[in-house]
């Protein structure tokens, strides 16, 4: 549980995430470098790699606690494609705040986008929580041929989305935050969807989280379909469907 007590921003040399450490003294021990935060948030401690100096490196820090998120809930019909969105210093949900969010929207279209670098989460598309006013309509999504890697917690997280197709994307190094026990961990992690198309999908390097988790009770009549999972490390399985009532196919995928 250690990483819940973590400051969410992320220290980047030359591109590459620094390790952050819990106590100053850690830093002693961090010969590829670390850096620490005091306590009030005021004052950052870096021990750059071997010692080296600051000014050897391009050095930045996540401002933002998402990248792309519209002002007003709820709203529909929107299209991303071809952008690359970076480096957040996102909470562990709940609430699902990803890099990208859709805030409670519909009918969104991400496409050939790169979402790389988020602290906890990459894109959220659902209701974010459970205990607030369910936005209707939330869901129809197409998420298609992008690539959502470096994430500490989870890829694609949806709370009550329905009628999705996630096709062709590549899931990658996702769950380094080794925070599983919290039980909102996943490369694509959906609560209660209904009609939902996952397929084509290639999933690697994934700890500390499933591959894919269809998460309580009321997940209906959803396809998993003719994706790839290699090197999954979870205590759950790389499908993950919870104590669903209804009917969910899983057929041709392969397992590595």
């Amino acid at each position: 549980m250690d990483r819940h007590f973590l400051r969410r921003g992320i220290l980047f040399l030359n591109g590459k995430p620094l390790e952050q450490v819990m106590n100053p003294v850690d830093l002693a021990s961090r010969d590829s470098g670390a850096f620490w935060v005091e306590h009030n948030g005021m004052r950052i401690h870096v021990r750059f790699p071997d010692n080296s100096q600051p000014g050897d490196f391009l050095v930045e820090a996540t401002a933002k606690e998402q990248v792309f998120v519209p002002l007003e809930y709820g709203l529909g019909y929107i299209a991303l494609k071809g952008i690359t969105f970076q480096h957040a210093g996102n909470g562990f949900p709940v609430p699902q705040r990803g890099l990208v969010s859709t805030n409670r929207g519909h009918h969104w279209l991400v496409e050939n986008c790169t979402i790389e670098w988020a602290n906890s989460l990459g894109i959220d598309m659902g209701n974010e929580m459970w205990s607030t006013v369910h936005q209707p309509g939330v869901g129809f999504h197409i998420v298609r041929n992008n690539v959502i890697k470096n994430c500490g917690i989870g890829g694609l997280e949806a709370l009550g989305a329905k009628q999705m197709l996630i096709e062709d994307n590549l899931f990658e190094h996702i769950g380094w935050q080794n925070a599983e026990l919290a039980f909102e961990s996943g490369a694509i992690k959906i609560h209660t969807t209904v009609n939902t198309m996952i397929r084509r999908n290639i999933f690697r390097y994934i700890s500390f989280a499933p591959g894919i988790w269809l998460d309580y009770l009321a997940n209906e009549n959803c396809r998993i379909t003719k994706n790839v999972f290699a090197d999954i490390t979870t205590a759950r399985g790389a499908i993950y469907i919870e104590v669903s009532r209804h009917d969910c196919l899983v057929d041709h995928n392969i397992f590595l």
